[in-house]
Parts: structure tokens; sequence; C-alpha cells
């Protein structure tokens, strides 16, 4: 795919405004295209594409810890329904030992960990005291009963998180305590995972109860000071699915949760540490990060003060730099996501020293996968009025955004055309580009529109409503036409 360099920025006598400058008199109240209700509708129809594959993609993210043994003594293991029944009476019966019940869990793992979905619903049907039972022995002193129960409970909460919701604040206080067994504590850690992307009676999520037990700040120390890498993995795995969770159900929630996203703002003081301090190497954690990272800032953390808010916004400016440098095309999508989702809150240029925000802007311009998130990301950028004029005149946007859409006008890729079409019309309607509108105009009529026109789904009904409103910015500049 073409991708324009820039010019060099440094020799020009541009220069990023700072947010202190901006415009009071902005074109929204000439055109009626609101900034604000641009990004707005961006993260709705975001949240509507979620909505619409959450069950999907619900099920994905869970999942199974897969037992190492699929036989026991040599026999082919018996995943009937029947069959853990025995091993229920036996982890049940008060007379048996340690090593029976050993035993008798350690069956009920491999069953658990080899069965299917159907078998084991059958089995929690048939035997609903199950969960009880393993959750009992969580409680054991023995960490490898603890083990066990934890293990089998993860499986269950894979398929049926519904049952198991009552274990979580055991769970939490496993993982509380920095003595216990690292191993004990990272099934644990997985179990909440599964657990994290369910909704309990009362419309309840599941996410919400973990956090609401205290759960964060113990995920946070464990990703700040743990050196072993898969139990590191595994925690941003769990932590992800708690914040999906609460963004996939955002749209349904009737009262504010700020005080959860609050919480989940502790993710990303350890976060940022091992990106930019720590120096992490493993390129998994380091992905991993990124999209923990792109998660968060997708949903609505107050800080306690302005400085606190400008040191956040210069560390994520700093982590992007750093990581876009490296050239890991891997890196780049949480990176461009991350970015696409702070501009849609502030012009994080005009926080930034000049010369290192031409070095991200430089970086971004430069990127070679200029996909629809890339679209998104640049369609936030240019909603500020202040600095579109260097988008234009320095980086060439708007041919950049045209040759996006020339190479992809006849695909299916809706979404990658709205953003780009987006951006073009911020870019238009600024005041000193308003020469420029006629040109686009001609070019949203002929190309982008007759892509929609015929489709009448809840994602496109907010894009065609930009358009109608930029069509009437149009005939209300050049009345004429």
């Amino acid at each position: 795919m073409h991708h324009h360099q820039p010019n060099n920025p440094n020799s020009n006598s541009f220069v990023f405004p700072r947010e202190d400058n901006r415009k009071k008199n902005s074109i929204k109240t000439l055109s009626e295209i609101s900034y604000t209700n641009r990004k707005q509708h961006r993260i709705d129809i975001q949240r509507q594409s979620y909505k619409n594959k959450k069950n999907e993609l619900l099920n994905q993210l869970k999942r199974k810890k897969e037992t190492d043994h699929g036989t026991s003594n040599g026999l082919e293991l018996d995943l009937s329904v029947g069959n853990i029944g025995v091993y229920l009476e036996q982890l049940s019966s008060l007379s048996n030992n340690l090593s029976q019940k050993l035993s008798a869990i350690k069956q009920c793992r491999m069953i658990l960990s080899k069965c299917s979905s159907e078998t084991l619903n059958d089995i929690l049907n048939e035997y609903p005291q199950l969960v009880h039972v393993f959750h009992h022995h969580l409680t054991s002193k023995y960490s490898e009963l603890q083990l066990e129960s934890a293990w089998c409970i993860t499986n269950i909460a894979a398929v049926r998180d519904d049952c198991v919701a009552f274990c979580i604040s055991t769970l939490v206080q496993i993982i509380s305590n920095s003595f216990i067994d690292i191993v004990l504590q990272e099934q644990c850690i997985w179990a909440l995972g599964n657990i994290a992307l369910g909704v309990h009676e009362g419309n309840i999520l599941l996410s919400t109860v973990i956090v609401q037990n205290g759960a964060i700040p113990y995920l946070a120390n464990i990703i700040r000071a743990c050196r072993v890498n898969e139990v590191v993995k595994t925690t941003l795995w769990c932590a992800s699915n708690i914040i999906k969770n609460e963004l996939l159900h955002l749209h349904t929630q009737s009262e504010p949760q700020q005080l959860i996203w609050n919480s989940l703002g502790n993710l990303y003081e350890p976060i940022i540490y091992l990106l930019l301090k720590r120096q992490a190497t493993d390129v998994e954690i380091i992905y991993e990060l990124l999209f923990v990272l792109t998660y968060l800032t997708a949903i609505p953390v107050q800080f306690s003060d302005e400085s606190h808010s400008k040191n956040f916004l210069s560390q994520m400016a700093q982590i992007c730099v750093k990581y876009l440098k490296l050239q890991n095309c891997a890196f780049n999508v949480p990176i461009v996501r991350l970015l696409g989702n702070l501009f849609s809150q502030v012009n994080l240029f005009s926080l930034l020293d000049q010369t290192f925000a031409f070095e991200l802007m430089n970086l971004l311009i430069s990127l070679k996968d200029k996909n629809k998130e890339w679209c998104y990301m640049m369609s936030n950028i240019s909603s500020f009025e202040e600095i579109n004029e260097i988008l234009v005149q320095n980086y060439s946007l708007i041919e950049v955004m045209n040759h996006i859409i020339a190479q992809d006008a006849s695909s299916n890729d809706k979404e990658l055309l709205r953003e780009a079409t987006i951006a073009l019309i911020n870019l238009v309607t600024a005041n000193q580009n308003k020469h420029l509108t006629i040109p686009i105009a001609q070019l949203i009529a002929k190309q982008i529109a007759p892509n929609f026109i015929d489709d009448d789904s809840e994602l496109n009904q907010q894009f065609k409503s930009i358009l109608e409103q930029f069509c009437g910015y149009v005939s209300a500049l050049f009345p004429c036409l």
C-alpha cells in the first residue's frame, strides 16, 4: 500500500499549537458537524460492533486448561457423566485420607479438562453440589488439593461461569497472599479470567464483582513484580478479560461505574513501569502489555489532578514512540488503537514538546499499513481544527486519505471508508482549508455515498447523518452549487 513520506517539519515554520491557543469559534457553528459527536459516533459504532459479536467473542476469550494426561494408570479416561459421581463421593467422604482425595480430585480434573461442553453441562446438572465440593477444597490447607480444585473451577468457568461466581472472593483471597505458591496463584488468576467474562443474576457483571472484591491491586502487583513470564502473561490475560467485559457491557449500564473504572486505572502504573522503565524484552509480554493499555484507554478514568493527567499522557506518548521505532508490525496495531482512543479525548500534541510531537507524527504517517484503525486514529487527530493545516500542508493527509479511498472504494471494508471519509471531512471543514471543500464533496458523492445508500444497518445510520451534515455545510458555504 502506498504510504506518504512527510516533508521535514523541523525546517518549516509550522508548530503544533498548544491547547490553550485553540480557536474559540470553530467550524462547528457553521457546519453543525460536532467533532465531539463524531468521536462519540465512532465509539458508539465500535460498541455496537462489539455487541453483535459479544457472545462469540466471550466464548473465544475463555480458556480451558488441558490436563497433561489423557489416561489414568494406563487405562483410557472414562468421560461419562456417571463416572464423576464416584470421585465426588470419595471427595465428600470424611473417612478418606489426603492421598485418596487427591487421587479423586485429579480424576475429576482430567475429566473436566477433556470432556465436551455438553458433557460438562450434563455433569453440573446431575451433580449440582460438585462446584461446592471443589470450593471447599480450595480453602484447604493443602496446596496441592487447592491447586487441583482451582484447576477444576477454571475449566468449569470456561463453560458455566455462573456456577462458580460464588468462588470469586476465595480466589481473590488466594492471589492476595504473596506467600502462596505461584503456581496456585496463577491457576486462581486463570479461573478469575474465565469468570470475568460472565454476567450474574440481576445482570450483574462478574468482572464488576471481581473488581469489587479487590482483585485489581493484587493483579497490578503481580504484573509489576513477578519475574515468571508465563504468570505475567496469564495475569495480563485475566486483566484484559475484566476490562473487555466492562467495555462490552458499557452501553447497557444504567448507572455510572466510575469507581470500577477508576479501580481499573490502577493497572496503568505497573504496565507503564514495565514498558518504560524495566525494559521488557519478551515480545509476547510487550504485545499483551500494549493491548491491555489499549483497552484501558477506552474506559473513562478520572485523574486526581491536571498534572497527573499530563504526566500520564506524556508517558503514553513516550511508549508509542519507543515501540513504533522498533518497526514491529505486531506492536503497531495496539499503539494505533491506543492513540485513536487518546485523541478521542484530548489533543495529545498540544501537551508534548514540539520536536517530540513531530517525531510521533512522522512515525505515524510513515506506517505502511494504513488500515481502518489507522484511519480511525487520523479521524480523531484531524478533529482538532488547530492542527489541520499542519496535517494538510506538512503531511499531505488529504492526498493520503484520497489514495486510501481510491484503493478501497470498491472493497467491502466499509469501516475503513467511513473513517477515511470522516478524516477528510474534518480536514476540509477547518477554516483554512475551505478551498478544498468542493473536490472532496465530489469525491464523497461519487465514490463514498453509493456504498452506503442501501445499507440501513445501525452501524451506518450515524455515518449517514455525518454525510448529510457535511452536505448541508457544503450547500451553506457554496449556495450557488
